[in-house]
């Protein structure tokens, strides 16, 4: 492995390209609404302490470092999405440029100028910086381990190591699928030990440091909530995946998604994306091949990409582990990293053509994250609820130990006004109500539909008024019935 000091032309030029993908991660930031999971990370994030551990632990989802970090920067700069996606972009931003310095450390400056400019305009990663959530954290956490454990590796350093330690403890406290990058890195290390050789005491420091990290947060009750309470069939649509599902990644990879993040690709764009970005990347992995260090490199950046992509896949299928696409896009810079090392590997005549068609086509597929929509549009409930105060309106949900509830959510948010009262959905709570108008927002990408009982419940004492559909959600209106045409049950 190379462990030449970047000269300062290379970090300019790295900072460059850096700059590149900051600017396409702040352009129209905050033109979509925040969906369901943002607007969880906004209420959360408000919430004082205590509270939000609480609600972390009974989401379980989740480690709360993100949602922590999002309450520290709303107090820092402001409250709102475009704070908390400000600071994605930030994190995204900052994983172009070590992931260029790793890139450096395995292939050269060259394939590393290549292999950011690649992450800049990678559409996958534009769309993950863009989000109020803790993946482009998350990934960016998984790319200062994997640097700092090489620099361990090929430099023996301790203090790299611990960096190494550090570094995954706080992306298992972001997101546990990262355990599958660490699971990886130990995979490789452990296979070279007798070229990387680490002594045993910094193995035993370090899994006693990352039991620490994780140890706050795992005897919160997290455990015992998940235990409790999950099983696969309880996340609709994301509990397996399958057998076409790492091909379907592998497009997005490939900047595929021309419909928009959350619509089907077109068939055309699979064979470009396998011309342009998968026949290089294939290219590159042939090196692994050569009994040599050039081998054990591309080993290296191989393993990062395939290992979490296809376990992720496989624990899901296999086991019914909750899976979304973005959930394997900490697996995406590694890829792209050896796409660029394949591109690197061909003939000068081939490199002067093929790069300037994958930055095209990369970029071309740039509209559909910054014109296509495809979040629900939450930011038009909010104007239509608006629209009708003075009519005594509650905002009415389903019973649940959690107040978090994505209307309320949408109201503090948008509204910039006083939070609207919130009424559980009981028959008791509701006759006890002042409200003469109720409002249910109903998220029909991601949550439930209200069963008939339910809007019995509300029935008996309103009737309803009006129902109005936006982008991903709708807005039900229940106005109280005069008192002697309320139903007695």
């Amino acid at each position: 492995m190379t462990s030449a000091i970047p000269s300062l032309s290379f970090c300019v030029q790295l900072s460059l390209v850096a700059a590149l993908g900051l600017l396409l991660r702040l352009y129209r930031l905050d033109w979509q609404s925040a969906w369901i999971d943002e607007l969880f990370t906004m209420q959360v994030s408000s919430m004082d302490f205590e509270l939000l551990l609480r609600e972390m632990s009974l989401d379980y989802a989740h480690p709360p470092l993100h949602m922590l970090v999002a309450k520290w920067v709303t107090n820092l700069i402001g409250y709102g999405v475009w704070q908390v996606r400000l600071f994605s972009a930030v994190c995204g931003t900052a994983e172009i440029f070590v992931m260029g310095l790793l890139a450096a450390k395995l292939f050269g400056q060259r394939v590393a100028i290549l292999s950011a400019l690649l992450l800049a305009v990678a559409q996958a990663k534009i769309y993950e910086s863009q989000e109020a959530r803790g993946y482009a954290l998350a990934a960016l956490l998984v790319t200062l381990a994997s640097y700092w454990l090489l620099s361990a590796l090929q430099e023996g350093r301790a203090l790299d190591w611990w960096k190494f330690v550090g570094a995954s403890g706080l992306m298992l406290n972001v997101h546990y699928y990262t355990v599958f990058v660490l699971l990886a890195m130990v995979v490789f290390a452990f296979w070279f030990r007798r070229e990387y050789p680490v002594p045993r005491w910094w193995w035993a420091g370090g899994l006693l440091v990352l039991a620490c990290f994780m140890l706050p947060w795992l005897s919160s009750g997290v455990v015992g909530e998940f235990l409790r309470s999950w099983e696969p069939s309880s996340f609709p649509g994301m509990s397996r995946a399958k057998a076409i599902t790492p091909l379907l990644i592998l497009n997005w990879y490939n900047s595929g998604k021309w419909n928009g993040a959350t619509f089907p690709s077109p068939l055309w764009t699979f064979p470009i994306g396998v011309l342009l970005f998968t026949a290089p990347a294939a290219w590159g992995l042939l090196q692994i091949r050569h009994p040599s260090r050039e081998g054990q490199r591309v080993l290296f950046i191989a393993v990062l990409w395939l290992i979490p992509m296809l376990t992720i896949c496989l624990g899901s299928w296999a086991v019914g582990l909750i899976f979304e696409a973005r959930y394997v896009m900490l697996a995406l810079a590694p890829y792209l990293v050896l796409v660029a090392y394949g591109v690197d590997r061909l003939r000068e005549d081939l490199r002067r053509v093929l790069i300037p068609l994958i930055l095209l086509y990369s970029l071309a597929a740039l509209h559909a994250n910054y014109f296509v929509e495809t979040k629900a549009d939450y930011r038009g409930v909010v104007s239509h609820i608006a629209s009708m105060e003075g009519e005594g309106l509650c905002l009415v949900s389903r019973e649940k130990p959690s107040p978090v509830d994505h209307g309320v959510a949408a109201w503090s948010v948008y509204s910039g006004r006083p939070a609207l009262r919130r009424r559980i959905l009981d028959r008791a709570a509701l006759e006890g109500a002042t409200c003469s108008t109720l409002v249910m927002v109903r998220d029909s990408y991601h949550t439930w539909r209200p069963l008939p009982p339910e809007l019995e419940t509300i029935a008996a004492i309103h009737w309803v008024r009006t129902t109005k559909e936006f982008r991903g959600v709708s807005v039900l209106v229940f106005r109280k019935r005069p008192k002697d045409q309320q139903i007695v049950r």
